[in-house]
């Protein structure tokens, strides 16, 4: 069994937020866990999940994965009507559980899973899940260790498919960019999916912490944060065009008269599915 200790060193805070959103089952209302290996990892090391709670935070997480589940199926049905499959790249995914749903319910349509993330978080994962029900589905990815500096993909067999969902969050915008620029570069075929949450840093040199401050200032328009950085010229610069650009609206939290919170709001947040030109 893997340490408190070494849960904290090698498991960064945005993929321990992602975990915790995709995993936790709270209230008295009967419900599924998002996420059937976010929900094992969080029982199996509980010390992943103890901190980490905002709700707005916590509902954007949810609603993101509920829009990339959506785009890859959109990609997957694409693949079929042009009799190919799919290769999925997931790079910067921590302890992303997509992995195991795809191998469950999409192995006829995908050619191969591959993860691109840094050796520490890669180890970390595979030792949190020797033993458990998702170790079959697990041994049948391609793990490749690599620095986020790295990232990029060369080859593909069927469709490329690459999902950075949640990585301008651990890595930054401008290393985002430049993970972008070299899968451009590399794979001009490849078809990308990347998020920008609403609190990112404006500057672009890097994520901010899962925000903590007054509330008013996280409900502004989404073009006024660090959502709308990467725009639509710059991206057409380094040769990607936009398929889709989806907007969500950041929502505060609704209270009732006695100030008790009844529904969580939730941070805006900008989905991009980009194409070569």
């Amino acid at each position: 069994m893997i340490s408190a200790s070494a849960q904290e060193t090698h498991i960064p805070t945005a993929s321990q937020w992602a975990i915790y959103a995709m995993g936790v089952v709270e209230g008295n209302r009967v419900r599924r866990a998002r996420d059937p290996v976010a929900s094992w990892l969080l029982r199996r090391f509980p010390d992943l999940g103890s901190q980490y709670g905002v709700p707005s935070v916590l509902s954007m997480i949810r609603e993101r994965a509920a829009v990339v589940d959506r785009m890859l199926i959109e990609e997957l049905n694409r693949a079929e009507r042009l009799g190919t499959v799919v290769d999925y790249y997931r790079m910067g995914g921590g302890l992303d559980g997509r992995f195991y749903r795809l191998f469950q319910h999409e192995t006829s349509r995908i050619h191969r899973i591959t993860e691109l993330e840094e050796p520490q978080v890669l180890t970390a994962k595979s030792d949190m899940l020797a033993h458990s029900s998702f170790q079959e589905a697990w041994s049948e990815v391609e793990q490749r260790p690599m620095s986020p500096m790295k990232w990029t993909l060369q080859t593909s067999t069927g469709v490329p498919v690459v999902n950075l969902e949640g990585a301008a969050t651990r890595i930054g915008l401008r290393l985002l960019v430049q993970v972008l620029g070299a899968i451009r570069r590399d794979c001009p075929k490849a078809r990308v999916i990347i998020d920008l949450p609403n609190f990112l840093n404006r500057t672009g040199s890097g994520a901010l912490a899962p925000p903590t401050g007054p509330p008013r200032l996280r409900w502004e328009n989404l073009d006024r944060t660090g959502a709308g950085r990467i725009e639509v010229g710059h991206l057409r610069q380094m040769g990607w065009t936009i398929d889709e650009d989806l907007w969500l609206v950041s929502r505060p939290e609704l209270r009732a008269a006695n100030g008790v919170a009844i529904c969580p709001g939730i941070e805006g947040l900008r989905v991009l599915r980009l194409i070569a030109c």
